[in-house]
């Protein structure tokens, strides 16, 4: 793909809005290279694409290995319970991490431990986006009781 080839060859690339541009998860191959490659990419904006849970573990694996990143925007991405999960998982540890947008994702209740987890885990996190997801008034208690626990000065969209 073209675009791809352009953001390879391009080296002082810090932040990438690829947002509404129809992408799907044979594309999930390219963006994790783009996060192996690019060592200075802080900020990444992939929202309104058509990223799902099919491919997801190639970008989830670069997304665990990368520390770098500081903005990670995935709202309106059919990524559904399993593939939010995943992410959430794979940015817990990184501590450079401050904004997370899952705004209609498909975050639901059985994704809500992932979300603990990250609460608990990353102390440096100041925003979490899960507006517009599918989670019960129960899933947002436990949300909230993470929060506290944590003691994590952050704001929470839900």
């Amino acid at each position: 793909m073209a675009i791809w080839s352009l953001i390879k060859a391009s080296h002082n690339i810090n932040r990438l809005n690829i947002s509404h541009n129809c992408f799907n998860g044979k594309d999930y191959i390219w963006l994790a290279r783009t996060l192996q490659l690019k060592s200075r990419l802080y900020a990444l904006d992939i929202s309104d694409n058509e990223f799902g849970f099919f491919g997801v573990s190639e970008f989830v694996e670069a997304l665990e290995e990368n520390d770098i990143l500081e903005e990670l925007i995935m709202d309106w991405n059919p990524l559904m319970c399993r593939g939010s999960a995943a992410v959430l998982n794979s940015v817990a540890k990184n501590m450079n991490l401050k904004q997370l947008g899952l705004a209609h994702t498909g975050v639901g209740s059985i994704t809500v431990p992932a979300v603990e987890h990250l609460l608990m885990k990353n102390d440096f996190l100041q925003s979490l986006d899960l507006r517009r997801n599918h989670l019960t008034l129960d899933s947002q208690r436990a949300i909230h009781l993470a929060m506290e626990v944590s003691k994590t000065n952050m704001t929470v969209q839900l």
